[in-house]
């Protein structure tokens, strides 16, 4: 049988048991979200149990690699470490709620250790396509790629507050992975992820804090190992990938600080928030993904200069932000 069919089998099995026991996993575990917040739009409990489907993808994946080349690299073993423990981070926090300084202080340690297990989830250099320039970061890279990967994982979770928007994200950046690198053993996450998108838009499950990390962390080394070895992608690209989310997070952290408070408590100015007291959960859901993804097509395909796609961006986001009301 062939790797991939085998792949998707045990994948369509796996979904199909737990999304059978989805609410009494939630419920046993103290993973479900009651909506006790006046920032939450939903009004009934959802299971923040996207994290366990997503495990379930990579375990499938890592198996499925090894039955094919009857062995497993050590790279292959660390990373499948790290998976575990971020996934047991992002679950105790849908559980018990741990602090947001003790989240990324925890994570961060863990990357330190891991970054120097796995060399090329390293950020070794900046490579620009439009400045025609190469900055050598030397001893100082595992420190830049740890607060990297942490922001954007911060900047992740503060996306994930209309259904759809965040699964939708990881979508679209592992798409265009696949399409740069022209490597198709991504494919049992993109598989994941579209039965997560729909099980999302259907308030079947959130992706929760565990869901959130565990893309962000396998995102973040999928980005940071190709372009380490094939340059398959340049540092103003990555910036133009991840604009929109890495940008809101940035205001609202200004935003936050100007007005006395702590830049990690949630609130409801987030774009997402904002365009969907304009138009509505669907019509903002659009407006988002949209805002998302063309940036990186016109950076892309057209070829456009990064501070140009940076001032359409900009305008195009500040219009829905000062026009909110």
């Amino acid at each position: 049988m062939p790797i991939e069919i085998l792949k998707l089998i045990l994948l369509i099995i796996g979904f199909f048991y737990l999304i059978k026991k989805n609410k009494k996993i939630a419920f046993k575990l103290n993973v479900m979200d009651i909506p006790n917040e006046s920032r939450k739009f939903h009004t009934k409990p959802v299971p923040l149990t996207g994290g366990l489907f997503i495990l379930l993808a990579f375990l499938i994946d890592t198996l499925s690699n090894y039955i094919k080349y009857n062995s497993i690299s050590d790279d292959q073993i660390y990373l499948t470490i790290l998976f575990f423990l971020v996934f047991l981070i992002g679950f105790i926090d849908d559980a018990f709620s741990i602090s947001p300084i003790k989240r990324l202080v925890t994570l961060g340690i863990i990357l330190l250790i891991f970054i120097k297990l796995i060399p090329e989830f390293q950020i070794n250099n900046f490579e620009f396509r439009d400045f025609n320039y190469i900055a050598t970061l030397n001893s100082y890279g595992v420190f830049i790629t740890i607060f990297f990967i942490l922001m954007f994982i911060n900047s992740n979770n503060m996306i994930d507050g209309i259904n759809g928007i965040a699964v939708y994200f990881f979508i679209f950046v592992l798409t265009y992975i696949i399409i740069k690198t022209n490597i198709s053993y991504y494919n049992v996450f993109l598989i994941s992820l579209l039965l997560l998108l729909y099980l999302n838009l259907s308030n079947k499950l959130f992706l929760g804090s565990s869901g959130n990390m565990l893309m962000s962390i396998y995102l973040s080394y999928m980005i940071i190992s190709n372009y380490n070895s094939n340059e398959s992608f340049y540092c103003d690209e990555i910036f133009i990938l991840f604009i929109l989310p890495g940008f809101d997070m940035f205001r609202l952290f200004i935003q936050r600080i100007m007005n006395k408070k702590n830049p990690f408590i949630g609130d409801r100015n987030h774009l997402h928030h904002i365009i969907s007291h304009k138009y509505g959960n669907n019509n903002a859901f659009l407006v988002w993904i949209s805002l998302c993804t063309y940036p990186i097509i016109l950076f892309n395909f057209f070829n456009l200069n990064t501070l140009i796609i940076l001032c359409i961006f900009l305008l195009n986001y500040f219009y829905l932000i000062i026009t909110k009301n």
